[in-house]
Formats: structure tokens, C-alpha cells, sequence
């Protein structure tokens, strides 16, 4: 493990044992004999707050005797700050997308498109690896229209699709059957190595 990796989470694990309320987690853990998860939970280095808040899912385990007795505790720690920002950076910007059109969108398609929209922006911080995201859109007198499109790795659609696909379709189903109940059409590009591309429209409602 390279040493600022090393650093950072010895660092992480001695502070977040020092806290009054994870110590008092620890001492419930001990007492009960059962395991405890925190998922994201944020933490700050003190002696370098040029990094901001870091975030970290982090598991505790007993290790007991054979008669049941709890002997030790086992932490383990996973540095998931990147992939917090990154939700929180798509996250804002889906909330702007459909904050500055609004007023141009029919009452009953602001939720469709909006879960829509965030089954894609999932898909793209679980699978896609991507670092660049395109979202547009946009209302003409006939069709309005959604296209979320990234530079990741993309995927096998037709696996994807499968019975068989371990990721039961990435939520493609859903949103396909979401955007035509509500009378609109939907397709979706993507090619191993070459991204994704999800396109949705819905006729206009004057």
C-alpha cells in the first residue's frame, strides 16, 4: 500500500476510534457481540483541512472466543469520498436541469422525468467510471426532450437486458416503461469502451 494511502487510514482509523460517540459504538459491539456498519460517514483531517471532509464506510466485527466471549474487534475502512462528491455533484446538477425549466414542464411529467433522470445519473456513479457527464434539455412547441449521455465504459446492452444479467438491466426496464406509460419514447446507445448515451421525449402538453 503506498504510504499516503497507509497514512490516511491509520490517521482516519486512530481518530474515529478517539471520538466519544464511536467509542461508545465500540463498547456496544463488545457488549452485544454483533457487527456495526456506517456507510459515508465524514470525517476531517485536524492537521490537513486543505482536504475538506473525506467520507468512509467502515465495518466493525467481533472476534470471539469459542464460548462466545468477544476477545477483539476488527475495523475495516474504505475511503469513498470520490464517489460521495461525485453523487453530490450530480445530484446538484440534476436538480438545476430541471429547476431552470420548470415552468416548461407539464405537472404530471416532473416526476417521471425526474426519476428518469436519476436512475441514469445512478447507473452512472455505480458502472460507468465516467468523468464527464452531458445533460440536455430541452422543450420545443411539439417534444420535450432528455438526453443524458457519458464518457465511461459503457456496457453489453444486450446482457445488460438478460434474464440472466447479474445488474437485472441497470434499471433500463424502468425507465423505458416510466417514459412510455407516460406517453413519451425511449432509447438508449452504449458500447463497451465507448460510453452511454439515454435518450427520453414526451410530446408537449400546451
Amino acid at each position: 500500500m503506498p504510504e499516503r494511502f497507509r497514512t490516511d487510514y491509520e490517521s482516519a482509523m486512530n481518530r474515529m476510534v478517539a471520538t466519544e460517540d464511536n467509542l461508545s459504538i465500540f463498547s456496544r459491539v463488545v457488549e452485544k457481540g454483533e457487527p456495526y456498519t456506517a456507510y459515508a460517514k465524514p470525517f476531517e483531517y485536524a492537521e490537513h483541512p486543505e482536504r475538506g471532509v473525506t467520507y468512509w464506510d467502515w465495518t466493525l466485527h467481533p472476534v470471539k472466543k469459542v464460548s462466545g466471549k468477544v476477545e477483539g474487534l476488527v475495523l475495516g475502512l474504505v475511503n469513498v469520498t470520490e464517489r460521495i462528491k461525485t453523487e453530490e455533484r450530480l445530484r446538484f446538477l440534476s436538480s438545476q436541469l430541471l429547476t431552470a425549466q420548470e415552468n416548461e414542464v407539464p405537472e404530471p411529467l416532473k416526476m417521471v422525468i425526474f426519476r428518469v433522470l436519476q436512475e441514469a445519473m445512478n447507473n452512472i456513479v455505480k458502472h460507468s467510471d465516467a468523468d464527464l457527464v452531458r445533460l440536455c434539455f430541452k422543450k420545443t412547441d411539439a417534444t420535450i426532450w432528455l438526453t443524458i449521455e457519458d464518457n465511461g465504459r459503457g456496457f453489453d446492452l444486450e446482457g445488460a437486458l438478460s434474464l440472466n444479467s447479474s445488474e437485472k438491466g441497470f434499471g433500463i426496464t424502468s425507465m423505458k416503461e416510466r417514459t412510455e406509460l407516460a406517453g413519451g419514447s425511449f432509447a438508449i446507445d452504449s458500447t463497451p469502451g465507448a460510453g452511454t448515451v439515454v435518450r427520453a421525449s414526451w410530446p408537449s402538453i400546451p
